[in-house]
């Protein structure tokens, strides 16, 4: 009897993702960074699961934004936004709270004087 024939032969197990591959991941590692980037895709980014996971297996899952940046290209979503870090070392931000935070100091001065002038 050939073996090709023989259903009870267990399949050997499917090789790993091209990217998983060339990185030296192990099956696992590629598994847990693309569950990684098609959560921040749904979760952050607000993008359908389907659309998200396109595109990390067409992308891969090193590049969010990448992935990000393709959806964008591919399909006819509006950009949503997302999360902003602001730069805190922004000169223009610092020049900002000191004249907003003299402002208010000032502001706290006034009423104080007024409550104390009743």
């Amino acid at each position: 009897m050939d073996d090709s024939t023989n259903n009870n032969t267990p399949s050997p197990p499917p090789p790993p993702p091209a990217t998983a591959a060339a990185t030296s991941r192990t099956i696992s590692e590629h598994l847990a960074l693309t569950l990684q980037a098609i959560d921040q895709l749904t979760t952050i980014f607000s993008f359908p699961s389907h659309i998200a996971t396109t595109a990390v297996e067409t992308i891969g899952p090193e590049d969010v934004t990448e992935c990000y940046n393709w959806i964008l290209d591919n399909y006819d979503l509006e950009d949503c936004g997302g999360p902003v870090v602001p730069k805190l070392d922004c000169p223009h931000l610092e020049q900002l709270l000191k004249e907003k935070g003299e402002d208010v100091l000032g502001r706290f001065q006034l009423l104080q004087g007024e409550s104390n002038d009743i």
